[in-house]
């Protein structure tokens, strides 16, 4: 308790700017540091392979009469690329209906987590900053067990819509009225280990990650959101295997628990990765454009 008061005390010391500054930069080296994980790797393709996608078809056409051809379940497929560091999930076959592809597109976040750009993603920098230098910044170091951590703390003077810049919506986190975050960061693996988020109209969210070693780079293997009520329990796991010498999730189970709502569990495989080749225009298209 004496380190953290002395911390704490050190802190004051620092004009507003230079602490404001500094927070800032721990989370942009947390940012630049996912980003760096595996730099060989700059592309790949990968099959979806998830009973959520047939399931959503159904429910789409129940109401067709029962002479009325039904649309073919199409294959889908995940493309990330290094530059723009984006990925985009792209239903592909014949006799697609037109709507599916938009389809695919609102549901995609949940079919496949992009882990590398999950918290703080690095093509929001520039706003992310923004929003910091019109808020309240704090920061401390504390032991939690044998571990020191970081924690970072933002406060805003109004409710603020953040629009992706701190997190991604793959996890169906809160983005408007936000009045608070607090990051406790890892200064050795430079991950965040914790994350939460105070809003308006929702219940404080916790977002806990859990790392596995490979490579000897972190990857986040369990991700667990959860509320204080009792209200939101949402676990997320990952299983990773080698392929041509990287670390890349071949399956991702999410069960879902929101208030009175059945739980829901979403099976997602990854098979026949394609790695580093060229990627086809329109796909490269789609990541050019990404928001």
């Amino acid at each position: 308790m004496r380190i953290i008061a002395f911390a704490l005390f050190l802190l004051t010391l620092l004009p507003l700017g230079a602490m404001a500054s500094e927070e800032i930069r721990i989370l942009e080296e947390v940012s630049a540091s996912a980003r760096q994980t595996q730099p060989d790797l700059q592309n790949y393709r990968v099959e979806i392979v998830t009973e959520k996608v047939a399931a959503m078809i159904s429910a789409m056409t129940l109401n067709i009469p029962a002479d009325m051809p039904r649309p073919v379940v199409p294959r889908i497929f995940k493309y990330w690329s290094r530059q723009p560091f984006a990925s985009a999930i792209v239903a592909e076959g014949q006799d697609i209906f037109p709507y599916m592809q938009e389809m695919v597109d609102r549901f995609s976040a949940e079919l496949a987590v992009e882990l590398r750009s999950l918290l703080l993603p690095p093509s929001r920098a520039e706003a992310r900053s923004r929003l910091m230098k019109n808020a309240r910044l704090s920061r401390v170091s504390m032991d939690v067990g044998s571990q020191q951590l970081i924690s970072i703390s933002i406060e805003f003077a109004d409710p603020t819509d953040l629009n992706r810049a701190f997190y991604e919506e793959g996890l169906g986190l809160p983005q408007k009225g936000i009045t608070k975050l607090r990051f406790d960061v890892n200064p050795s693996s430079m991950r965040v280990q914790r994350l939460d988020i105070r809003s308006l109209d929702s219940p404080t969210h916790t977002v806990e990650i859990r790392y596995a070693h490979k490579d000897k780079a972190p990857f986040p293997e369990k991700i667990i959101v959860s509320s204080p009520d009792g209200q939101i329990d949402e676990r997320f796991t990952i299983e990773f295997s080698n392929v041509e010498n990287f670390s890349l999730p071949i399956k991702q189970t999410r069960v879902i628990k929101r208030g009175d709502e059945a739980v829901e569990t979403i099976h997602v495989e990854f098979r026949n990765y394609q790695l580093n080749t060229a990627l086809p225009a329109n796909v490269l298209k789609i990541l050019q454009h990404r928001p």
